[in-house]
C-alpha cells in the first residue's frame, strides 16, 4: 500500500482524468474476441462536446472533468493526508531557543545584570524513548564588583524510558501508523469511487445507444410500410373494378398499420431524449451543452456463441469472486481500516499497564569569573566541574484505572466493528457476482438467441414479401400475414437490442464487482494501467 502515498497527494486534481481509462472500451466489434492487452491513451481534447459521434471515452472524461463528487473525494484524501502528517508530528525534533535580560536593583546589595541564553533540543522516538539535549550560558554582573561577575555554562541530556506503559513501537507509534492506513484507505475509497462514478455514465451511455438503435429500428420498419402503400397505390390503378375494391380494403389496413408505427416512432424519439437527459445528468454536462451531445459511436458486439461455449464448460464466479476480494479497492481499503483498528487495541490494551519510567540524566557545567565578552565565552570550556550523573525510576497508576480501561473497551468495540464490515463486505461482493454472473449468462444466452431470431424474422420477411407483393392486394389475408411477420420482426430487433443492451451493462458491472478495471493505481497519469476491457475478467 505505501505506493499510494509515494506520489505528491496534494496533486489529486490532476489524478480525476486517470479515472477516466476505466471504462475506455476498444471498438465494441472486438468485445467478443480475445484482448490485445494495450491500455487505452487519454486525450484530453475529447472532453469538449462538438456536437460529433460521442465515444464512450469521452463520456468518462466528461465524467470526471465535471463530477462535483470527485472534487469532494479529492479534498476528502486531502484531509486524510494531513491527517496522518499531523500524526507524524510528534516524532519531530523540536527546537526551543530561549534568551533572557534583567537587571535587580535591590535596596541593600549591589546591583546585578543577568543575562541567559538557552538552546534545547527535544525527540521523541517511536520506540517509546524520548530526549531533551541542552545547552545554556548564563552571566550574573556585579555592578560594583566586576571580578564578582559570574558566567556559567551547562549541558544537559535527559533520557527516558518506559519500561511498561508506552514501551515499543506498539504504543508509541501506534496514532501514526493507524492515521497512516486511515489515509491509505480513503485514498482507496476514492478510486473506488470513481469507479462507482464512471460505472454509472457508462450504464447511461449503453441506455441512449440503445435508445437510438431502438429509434433507427422504427424508422426502418416505418419506412417498410410506406413502401408497401407506394406499392399498392401503383397495383390499384391497374386493376378491375372489383379487385380495386379489395386492393383498397388492403391499403387501409396498411395504412392503419403505418399509423401504429409513427406512434412507436414517437415514442422511441422520447425515449431517445430521456436517454439522452439521463446521460448528461450522470456526465454533469449542463443544459447549454445538452444540444452538442451526439450520437454514440460505440457498437454493441453481435457474435457471443463462442464465449457463452467456454462459460457453460468451465463456470468462472468462483474465479471471479477470488479476483475481487484480491483487486477490489473497497475491500482493500477496509481491511486497511481493520488494521488500523488493530493498531489501536493494540495500543490500548497496552496503556492499562502502569507507568514505570526509567530516567538517565547527565549534566557537565562550567565557570568563568570576571567581565567582558572574552570571559563570557571562556565560560564554555574553561574551568570544568566535571559530570554530574543520576538515575530515577518513576511509577503511575490511577487507582481503577477507569481511564485506560474504558479506551481499551472502546479500541476492541471498533476493531470487532471492522472486522464485521470487512467480512460482510467480502460476503456481499461475493453474492453480487454469484447473482451477476447468472444474470450474465442469461443475457449471453438472450443475446445469441435473439440474433439468430433476427436472421429468421428477417429472412421470412424478405421471402413473403417477394412472393405476395403481386397478389397483396387481391388476397387481403395475405396483408394480415406479412403485417404480422413485420411486427415479430420489428419486435425481434427491439429484443436483440435490449439483450446487448443488458449484456453490455452487466460486463461492466462484472468489472466494476471484481475489481480488475485497473491494474495499478498511481496519480502519475503515465503509470496508470488498464486490464483488458475488451474481454471478461480471467477469460
Amino acid at each position: 500500500m505505501t505506493h499510494f502515498l509515494a506520489k505528491q497527494k496534494l496533486q489529486l486534481l490532476r489524478a480525476l482524468p486517470l479515472g477516466s481509462l476505466l471504462m475506455v472500451i476498444p471498438p465494441y466489434s472486438a468485445l467478443a474476441q480475445a484482448g490485445s492487452g494495450v491500455s487505452e491513451q487519454l486525450n484530453a481534447n475529447l472532453t469538449t462536446l462538438s456536437g460529433g459521434p460521442l465515444s464512450l471515452q469521452q463520456v468518462a472524461l466528461i465524467t470526471l472533468k465535471n463530477s462535483p463528487t470527485l472534487i469532494q473525494g479529492t479534498l476528502g484524501v486531502q484531509s486524510a493526508i494531513a491527517g496522518a502528517q499531523m500524526a507524524s508530528s510528534e516524532f519531530d525534533i523540536y527546537t526551543s531557543v530561549v534568551g533572557t535580560t534583567s537587571q535587580g536593583r535591590p535596596a541593600f546589595t549591589p546591583d546585578t545584570d543577568t543575562q541567559n541564553l538557552t538552546f534545547s533540543l527535544n525527540k521523541r522516538f517511536r520506540t517509546g524513548i524520548s530526549t531533551t539535549v541542552s545547552a545554556g550560558i548564563s552571566r550574573a554582573d556585579n555592578r560594583i564588583i566586576s571580578q564578582d561577575t559570574t558566567n556559567i555554562s551547562q549541558l544537559n541530556l535527559n533520557i527516558t524510558i518506559p519500561l511498561l506503559k508506552g514501551r515499543g513501537y506498539v504504543s508509541a507509534a501506534a496514532s501514526e501508523s493507524s492515521a497512516r492506513l486511515q489515509s491509505q484507505a480513503v485514498e482507496l475509497n476514492f478510486y473506488h469511487g470513481i469507479s462507482k462514478l464512471l460505472l454509472a455514465s457508462t450504464n447511461a451511455y449503453w441506455d441512449y445507444k440503445a435508445a437510438t438503435k431502438n429509434l433507427k429500428i422504427q424508422q426502418e420498419s416505418e419506412q417498410r410500410i410506406r413502401n408497401w402503400i407506394k406499392t399498392a397505390k401503383e397495383g390499384i390503378k391497374t386493376k378491375n373494378q372489383g379487385i380495386k375494391l379489395r386492393a383498397s380494403v388492403g391499403a387501409s389496413r396498411i395504412r392503419a398499420y403505418l399509423l401504429d408505427k409513427q406512434r412507436n416512432t414517437i415514442a422511441a424519439i422520447e425515449q431517445l431524449n430521456s436517454t439522452k437527459g439521463a446521460l448528461a445528468v450522470s456526465t454533469g454536462i449542463s443544459n447549454k451543452q445538452f444540444a452538442n451531445i451526439g450520437e454514440p459511436s460505440e457498437d454493441f458486439p453481435y457474435d457471443w456463441s463462442g464465449v457463452l461455449a467456454r462459460l457453460e464448460q468451465q463456470p468462472m464466479q468462483h474465479k471471479w469472486i477470488a479476483k475481487a476480494k484480491e483487486k477490489r479497492l473497497d475491500i482493500q481499503a477496509a481491511k486497511l481500516k481493520q488494521e488500523a483498528s488493530a493498531i489501536l487495541l493494540a495500543k490500548a490494551r497496552r496503556d492499562v499497564l502502569p507507568q514505570l519510567n526509567f530516567g538517565l540524566n547527565a549534566t557537565r557545567r562550567a565557570y568563568e569569573l570576571g567581565d567582558g565578552y572574552n570571559r563570557y565565552i571562556d565560560a564554555l570550556s574553561s574551568d570544568t566541574r566535571g559530570t554530574n550523573t543520576g538515575v530515577s525510576l518513576t511509577f503511575v497508576y490511577p487507582l481503577g484505572n477507569n481511564l485506560a480501561k474504558g479506551q481499551r473497551d472502546l479500541a476492541n468495540a471498533t476493531y470487532n466493528i471492522n472486522v464485521i464490515k470487512t467480512n460482510d463486505l467480502q460476503r456481499t461482493v461475493s453474492m453480487q457476482i454469484e447473482v451477476n454472473t447468472g444474470t450474465l449468462m442469461r443475457r449471453l444466452k438472450e443475446a445469441v438467441e435473439a440474433v439468430k431470431a433476427v436472421k429468421l424474422y428477417g429472412s421470412t420477411l424478405e421471402t413473403s414479401y417477394n412472393n405476395s407483393r403481386n397478389r397483396l392486394l387481391d388476397k387481403p389475408h395475405l396483408i394480415l400475414n406479412l403485417i404480422d411477420i413485420e411486427e415479430k420482426f420489428t419486435q425481434a430487433n427491439n429484443n436483440l437490442v435490449t439483450s446487448l443492451q443488458e449484456l453490455a451493462k452487466a460486463i461492466a458491472k462484472l468489472r466494476y464487482q471484481t475489481g480488475t478495471i485497473l491494474t495499478a493505481v498511481s496519480m502519475d497519469i503515465d503509470e496508470l494501467k488498464l486490464g483488458d476491457l475488451s474481454k471478461l475478467p480471467r477469460m
